[in-house]
């Protein structure tokens, strides 16, 4: 008789209840583990899925999937483009109820979303009045002019987002960005508003980082330069 109901558990393929013990389970090949709610909702997803792209090597992509019991996902581990000039890394992706990425790491390191603003001081200060922008007078291109602090670098790469250039006068600047040990810098010589993306993967995890903006005129340059620092911020590559 307990052979016969062993007989007919296999043919049901249904586990009721069961017990794990040493040794564990272990999926292998193309196979997962599905939970679903009492609806027939697939809430929970590990093992590898079809549905996403396939690795550099042409297999499939192992993930783990949580979703919400209105079948939206709430949580994956993935890749959504192995054959990126980045290569194959999966990272995790959290999202909101409407789909929307609200947290998400780095294939480079660190936090890729949200990105994370940096404040920036002015160190000098214009005569009062309204201006479009902040700009100074060659001769007072000296030291410093924004300055700020990165409480903990927990993304891969610094953007500041500025006005730059010639205000009055002919001149072309050389500007500097100096975070913790490393200097970046980008030449201006007509008036623009742009943002700089600069590569600080090698500071991740650093606390307490300074940062300032400091400039540097051509030689022969005359008149004002631009030096508006419209937004600083922490984000992904």
């Amino acid at each position: 008789m307990k052979l016969e109901q062993q007989l007919r558990e296999m043919q049901r393929k249904t586990l009721y209840s069961a017990a794990i013990e040493d040794g564990g389970l272990t999926v292998t090949g193309s196979g997962g583990i599905t939970v679903e709610d009492q609806e027939g909702q697939k809430i929970f997803f590990t093992g590898s899925d079809p549905s996403l792209p396939l690795r550099p090597d042409g297999s499939q992509q192992s993930t783990v999937v949580v979703r919400d019991d209105a079948g939206q996902t709430r949580l994956r581990l993935w890749d959504p483009d192995p054959l990126a000039a980045n290569g194959y890394t999966q990272a995790m992706w959290q999202y909101d109820h409407a789909g929307r990425p609200v947290f998400t790491t780095d294939v480079a390191g660190g936090l890729a979303e949200p990105w994370l603003n940096v404040p920036l001081y002015c160190m000098y200060a214009m005569a009062p009045g309204r201006y479009p922008y902040t700009y100074l007078p060659i001769a007072d291109l000296v030291g410093n002019i924004w300055e700020g602090r990165v409480s903990y670098v927990s993304h891969p790469v610094i953007q500041v987002d500025g006005t730059w250039g010639q205000a009055t006068g002919v001149n072309a600047t050389d500007y500097f960005l100096d975070i913790g040990p490393s200097t970046f810098s980008w030449t201006a010589g007509l008036l623009e508003t742009t943002n700089k993306r600069f590569d600080v993967s090698h500071l991740l995890g650093d606390r307490n980082v300074p940062i300032a903006l400091r400039a540097t005129p051509h030689a022969g340059s005359t008149g004002a330069v631009a030096f508006q620092v419209l937004g600083c911020c922490l984000r992904q590559t």
